[in-house]
């Protein structure tokens, strides 16, 4: 950084200008404070959050899941929300120990989650990924299991359970890809005890869209839309699952590709993969958490 100067400096201090120098260092060594902060963001260090967790609790970790394959348990406080995770002894199993923002503006306030892959300047190892991200679509099938465990059914409180998948026609290894596609699956919404509350949260219901039959028979509302540069197709269960075993994701992909252009177009990649909650509202204490999670391409 360029030194303030020299000619400067001296004519402060003629004219009694200690205090005014004290200033300037200051102002100048915040000013590097910042720089700092935004390039530990940017480059792919752990993610700085303003959420001050207790002992035992955290917004950022990484595990193992039982297949060796690197994950990342992140309560991403995204819009405003302050959870933080307990994680379990296992270190991928995590609990929403607290979460006590309600939406301001019509959204989620965040979205603690298990995931793999790349976003917002981190990726988790590709080490022992079946297949590796980032995956082009229609080579890539990735399956799931795992539980949503719990349930806060208080009145006035809202959320949703959700398999989130992030394409980019970035299909490089940069770490902070522009996603362009996305295709949210909700395996259930609740407000207020009432799950499949789809409407209320204005995702995916039986008046948005077309209804889609999955390989093993279940029926799920679609819904999409284009909001700014992303494409999203929404798929809400129609009857609500609470659990989910190698289940196949791709054939989510497949129908947004068959339907509706720019939805799923050639050449996309799959490049984050995470599974949680998204809160909208308070929730009550260690109600909500995820086990059993296998995540792999």
């Amino acid at each position: 950084m360029t030194s303030l100067p020299r000619i400067f400096i001296l004519n402060l201090l003629k004219k009694g200008g200690e205090k005014k120098m004290k200033k300037i260092i200051t102002s100048l060594l915040s000013l590097i404070l910042l720089v700092v902060a935004l390039v530990v963001v940017t480059k792919g260090a752990t993610p700085v959050y303003a959420v001050t967790c207790p002992t035992g609790q955290t917004t950022w970790q990484l595990g193992t899941e039982s297949g060796s394959v690197q994950v990342l348990n992140n309560a991403d406080n995204w819009n405003g929300g302050n959870a933080c995770l307990k994680i379990g002894t296992n270190g991928v199993d995590f609990t929403i120990a607290s979460q006590t923002i309600n939406t301001a503006n019509s959204n989620p306030v965040a979205y603690p989650d298990t995931n793999i892959g790349c976003e917002g300047g981190f990726c988790t190892s590709t080490t022992n990924q079946s297949q590796t991200l980032p995956g082009v679509y229609g080579t890539i099938d990735p399956k799931f299991t795992g539980t949503w465990s719990g349930v806060d059914n208080t009145s006035g409180h809202k959320y949703d359970q959700l398999i989130d998948n992030q394409f980019s026609s970035d299909c490089t290894t940069d770490t902070n890809p522009t996603f362009n596609v996305n295709i949210a699956i909700f395996t259930d919404a609740v407000a207020s005890g009432t799950h499949g509350a789809y409407s209320t949260l204005g995702l995916a219901n039986a008046g948005s869209g077309p209804t889609f039959t999955d390989s093993s028979g279940k029926v799920w509302y679609t819904k999409q839309v284009v909001s700014g540069s992303v494409h999203k197709t929404e798929f809400s269960a129609k009857i609500p699952v609470s659990s989910l075993s190698n289940y196949d994701l791709g054939q989510f992909y497949t129908w947004a590709h068959n339907n509706g252009t720019g939805y799923m177009p050639t050449g996309e990649c799959l490049r984050n993969l995470g599974v949680g909650y998204e809160p909208w509202t308070a929730l009550v204490a260690n109600a909500l958490g995820m086990t059993g999670v296998l995540l792999n391409p």
